[in-house]
């Protein structure tokens, strides 16, 4: 898979989500990290690592962007960090309008992630 080329995807993406909510745009930048990704406030700067393609779909990538872009609406505009009910509601309305349905919360993370039509893209099977 290209990695600049949903790079530029992923970043059309954000770009779109934040035009829509009248915030900043963030930079977003696909990075070759261990763990998780990374969302910066105050230099408008989002991490997704390079293992969610490589592991997953484009939709699981698209979904963890929207995940990261969600937690800077919720800080600008709401003034509330974290996984709380104000997050997890922009969270889905988002994943929503991309025709993505997280499915069984764990923490602050959906266990599964799905289409409108039931296809699964992505499924926690070892903490079910």
């Amino acid at each position: 898979m290209n990695t600049k080329q949903v790079e530029k995807e992923i970043q059309e993406l954000a770009d779109y989500i934040c035009q829509k909510e009248g915030i900043e745009k963030v930079n977003i930048h696909l990075k070759d990290l261990k763990g998780c990704g990374r969302s910066r406030y105050r230099t408008g700067y989002i991490s997704i690592p390079i293992w969610t393609l490589e592991y997953y779909s484009i939709e699981y990538t698209w979904a963890y962007t929207i995940h990261e872009v969600c937690h800077f609406i919720t800080v600008k505009k709401y003034g509330c960090g974290g996984h709380g009910d104000t997050f997890r509601t922009q969270e889905q309305k988002w994943l929503k309008e991309f025709g993505l349905f997280p499915k069984r919360y764990a923490k602050a993370y959906y266990r599964e992630l799905k289409s409108a039509a039931g296809q699964v893209f992505y499924k926690d099977l070892g903490k079910m």
